[in-house]
């Protein structure tokens, strides 16, 4: 009777780890530089519906997990970002999002004018804190899209 209850709990036990492994396929949807060259935005999405945002910086990976609703939102925030930021005086943020979509990293959306420019700051903190910086309202409009196609 042991053994049999050591094997169908073997056996769970592998059919679980089996789950949970194809649970952690992801399939990269597109990245997009940022505006100064020093960090890549990366959007991913996996068949368990959840949207993966991340920046890679200096050899490091900040990643935040949203799900598909939540990836529709910030992508139309980011396309706002510019307007919201227009008014802004030199030197002069506003912070348009500052949450963690799904309980895993937290995601900052600002918009800030600097040197006369508008930069919108997109921010993952998952412990450390990594950072894109856009000025282009077309590069941003691409995570934007990249988030929006990871979402259907």
């Amino acid at each position: 009777m042991n053994a049999t209850r050591r094997a169908l709990a073997t056996l769970v036990l592998v059919l679980t780890l089996a789950g949970a492994a194809h649970a952690l396929e992801f399939r990269r949807i597109g990245q997009v530089e940022d505006d100064l060259g020093g960090s890549v935005v990366g959007v991913d999405t996996s068949d368990t519906g959840n949207v993966f945002l991340a920046i890679q910086e200096d050899g490091l990976h900040y990643v935040v997990v949203m799900s598909r609703d939540n990836a529709v939102g910030i992508a139309g925030l980011l396309e706002t970002a510019f307007a919201q930021g227009r008014h802004l005086p030199e030197g002069g943020a506003k912070g348009l999002y500052s949450k963690s979509p799904n309980g895993s990293g937290q995601l900052t959306v600002m918009a800030m004018r600097e040197n006369g420019e508008l930069w919108v700051v997109l921010g993952i903190r998952d412990g450390l804190r990594g950072s894109a910086l856009f000025r282009s309202p077309q590069s941003l409009k691409r995570v934007a899209n990249l988030l929006r196609r990871a979402a259907r």
